[in-house]
């Protein structure tokens, strides 16, 4: 009896052994799950799983579009396609997977505005004095429509064009007119003409996703539309040519900004014309971009980018660039924020601080950027000497969600011990049937 008791601890060790391979076996399960967490400080530092210091690491290809500046570009809300435009008129639409365009356009004339639906099944585009719209598997237009003169005079405003997120709707500014369209008819809707304004401006427009409102800005007034009506639902007055607008996805904010010493951006409520906020900047403000729900919104300001919050009255942070700031881009979310400057950077940055997470050095004057929805792609434009289009992706990390880690770490650790006890049972009974034999 005492050879069966002294055989016991290592029946036990046998036991735990087993138990340790399980388990580790299981925690290798665990690292292997491909999960996607976004990078954001809410799960500790990005610095802390991943290195953003290799500029190159995140560029998956580049396409030099002709000899002359790509003015715009734009991205689907899942990165897959993206859409771009250049001053010798010509239209690209790009997949993800290759720099090789899946189709061209030439439409004759500088292009000043591109968007593609959310999707990423329909293409609009604006010119000096026409619009255009595309479907993503033909690269010869549905449709084209002239506009009423030009479409930039005086002051170089954004976007000239928008589109809801099913392409079902689009809205253009032209030279002291706004339109808007559904996809399937060149002729508009409805267009709007002021009965008051001070000159041949510009309209900008910025749309929301379903496409129920429409914000624009004209010399000096900022509008909130209805597709259902050409009468404003409200007009304000701003005390100088606002330069930029955006509506929140939902259509329930819009921002507004432009030039001046203080450069302010104000922001809105679809309800009516009342200032909700409005944020100095300290020089004109020539980009804006908002999130989803409004809650926050970023703009470019000189050389700055600022990030604002609809609950606070001063920025969450700026950033100083080495160049002008005229494209910034904010994911769905609010958590992530691009931005182009001209001295030559495409820049990453999360929500929390204004430290880049990282940029890349294009070697030109960055015109235009665009983040995808969950921010893990970035379109970029540059213009002399390389007037290419650039494509960063794979800003995320895998990392598996804690309630599945712990859910694998029990099961594993039971199928262990349970492992544990059938082999010292197992192990126990042949050790008896060993010694009554004997």
């Amino acid at each position: 009896m005492s050879s069966l008791f002294n055989l016991k601890p290592k029946v036990n060790e046998m036991g735990m052994e087993a138990s340790r391979v399980i388990t580790l076996f299981g925690m290798f399960l665990i690292l292997s799950i491909p999960v996607a967490v976004p990078l954001s400080n809410k799960t500790g530092d990005i610095r802390s799983f991943i290195s953003l210091s290799s500029e190159e690491q995140y560029l998956i290809w580049s396409y030099r579009a002709s000899a002359s500046n790509v003015l715009e570009v734009s991205i689907s809300s899942n990165g897959n396609y993206i859409a771009a435009g250049d001053i010798d008129g010509s239209v690209y639409l790009f997949s993800r997977s290759s720099s090789t365009p899946l189709w061209d356009y030439s439409t004759g004339s500088i292009i000043r505005s591109v968007r593609i639906s959310a999707n990423g099944n329909y293409i609009t585009v604006g010119l000096d004095n026409r619009v255009y719209f595309f479907i993503r598997d033909n690269g010869i237009p549905l449709w084209s429509y002239q506009t009423s003169g030009e479409i930039q005079i005086f002051f170089d405003v954004s976007p000239r064009v928008s589109i809801s997120s099913d392409g079902n709707y689009i809205a253009a500014g032209g030279y002291g007119r706004f339109y808007l369209f559904r996809k399937d008819d060149d002729t508009p809707l409805w267009s709007y003409i002021p009965t008051d304004y001070l000159g041949p401006v510009t309209f900008a427009v910025s749309m929301s996703s379903d496409g129920n409102y429409i914000a624009a800005i004209n010399d000096g007034l900022v509008y909130l539309f209805s597709k259902s009506d050409n009468k404003p639902l409200w007009l304000w007055s701003y005390h100088w040519h606002p330069i930029s607008v955006s509506i929140s996805a939902d259509g329930n904010y819009i921002a507004a900004g432009g030039p001046g010493a203080t450069g302010e951006v104000y922001l809105f409520g679809k309800e009516n014309n009342t200032s909700l906020r409005s944020y100095q900047t300290g020089g004109s403000v020539n980009c804006l971009s908002m999130s989803s729900n409004g809650d926050y919104i970023v703009a470019g300001s000189g050389g700055k980018v600022y990030l604002f919050s609809r609950s606070e009255n001063t920025p969450l942070w700026s950033y100083q660039t080495g160049g002008q700031v005229d494209s910034v881009s904010i994911s769905s979310d609010g958590n992530y924020i691009s931005a182009g400057s001209y001295d030559g950077n495409v820049y990453l940055f999360g929500r929390e601080n204004n430290t880049p997470l990282w940029s890349y050095q294009t070697g030109g004057e960055v015109y235009s950027v665009s983040i995808s929805s969950d921010g893990n792609c970035i379109v970029a434009v540059n213009g002399w000497p390389d007037h290419k289009v650039y494509l960063f992706a794979g800003f995320r990390i895998t990392k598996p969600p804690w309630a599945l880690v712990i859910g694998i770490i029990v099961v594993a650790t039971v199928i262990g011990i349970t492992a544990a006890f059938y082999i010292r049972k197992m192990r126990l009974k042949r050790i008896k049937k060993r010694w009554r034999i004997s």
